[in-house]
């Protein structure tokens, strides 16, 4: 059935169903997101104990696939070692510098003096580049291999001897570089792109068309309710990411409570006693419901930025025009429904 709702009605309503709408997706999100961290645990899990069998290659393959799923330190840690053994010094050397630099707190002198040792093997097999790119976004490539897009903000490892380095990115000239490596030694490099002579040149320089001009179509005034609608999903985008963020700070706290009393009762290794695993257990949950509800937080708050986007398109697209009739009402056909994930809501305007 068709009703009529007054804008200023509409406005209050609609971030109360809306919050809902968002909210509860965002979890059902939370939960595959913990899924997917159990099961890179389980790989770690499993890396480790095939290293115990001296079984490297199958170890790095879990490793890797652990990888692919979370970037933890811990993960990075054990596959640099793994490829160093395997004579990867290259992939060591990225990894293990991973692990150096996201290296919590919470982690032993030790443990972090081990890694740097391994580390600095490896740098000693491999040459290392500062590489800058004049534009952000373009595709950077060693001896034709790609290694990501720019800007890069941490060193770069290559095998040592002659290589050549060329950054692409459409609209601009390819810009090309031959340099000279030596094992353990840095140099900066610098790709200059150029714009003008890539393919967005090359159609800016196409003769005229010989059809006629086209023209100009006059816009017609646009509703104002999807400045309701979009500013609705905002605020309880906002709400969700506060929210998430409050309690992963929270949960936070509590795991660190809960480490220093396990720290203080039976040191850095008390998590290796067998009497000891409920508690660690509950240590272990403690940082996994921080890492969720940190991601229910990112969560919220990108849907707000995805939705202020939204308006200020259709903002500029409409010419900061709308309709007359909009002012007075807003014809709403709203329906609301159970869906997998939560409540659904359709509509028109």
């Amino acid at each position: 059935m068709i009703r009529r709702f007054s804008p200023g009605i509409l406005a209050r309503a609609l971030p109360l169903v809306l919050g809902l709408f968002l909210v509860s997706p965002a979890l059902a999100d939370a939960k595959d997101v913990a899924a997917e961290n159990a099961r890179a645990d389980e790989l770690f899990r499993r890396g480790k104990a095939l290293v115990k069998e001296d079984r490297w290659e199958e170890a790095r393959r879990a490793y890797l696939a652990g990888w692919q799923i979370k970037q933890g330190y811990d993960i990075a840690g054990n596959l640099g070692s793994v490829e160093l053994e395997l004579g990867l010094a290259r992939d060591a050397a990225g990894h293990l510098a991973y692990c150096i630099k996201s290296f919590p707190a919470t982690g032993t002198a030790a443990q972090l003096a081990y890694i740097k040792g391994r580390f600095e093997e490896a740098r000693q097999r491999v040459a290392a580049l500062g590489i800058q790119v004049n534009v952000d976004g373009a595709e950077v490539y060693v001896d034709g291999r790609s290694i990501g897009r720019s800007p890069f903000p941490d060193d770069v490892y290559i095998e040592p001897g002659a290589r050549t380095l060329e950054a692409k990115l459409a609209g601009f000239a390819p810009s090309k570089l031959e340099i000279t490596a030596d094992k353990g030694s840095w140099q900066s490099v610098a790709l200059v792109l150029r714009a003008g002579a890539g393919p967005r040149a090359q159609a800016s320089s196409a003769p005229p068309s010989s059809s006629p001009p086209d023209v100009p179509v006059p816009v017609e005034d646009r509703s104002r309710a999807p400045f309701f609608v979009g500013g609705g999903v905002a605020l309880a985008g906002i709400g969700a990411g506060v929210a998430g963020l409050v309690v992963s700070h929270q949960a936070g706290i509590h795991a660190d409570e809960r480490f220093k009393q396990l720290e203080a009762s039976g040191g850095a290794g008390a998590c290796l006693v067998a009497a000891n695993k409920t508690p660690c257990d509950a240590l272990d949950q403690a940082y996994r419901d921080r890492a969720t509800f940190r991601t229910v937080g990112i969560a919220g708050f990108a849907t707000a930025g995805v939705a202020a986007a939204a308006i200020l398109t259709y903002a500029l697209a409409s010419g900061g025009k709308s309709s007359p009739k909009a002012t007075s009402a807003v014809q709403v056909d709203v329906a609301v429904g159970a869906g997998m994930n939560g409540l659904f809501v359709t509509g028109g305007f």
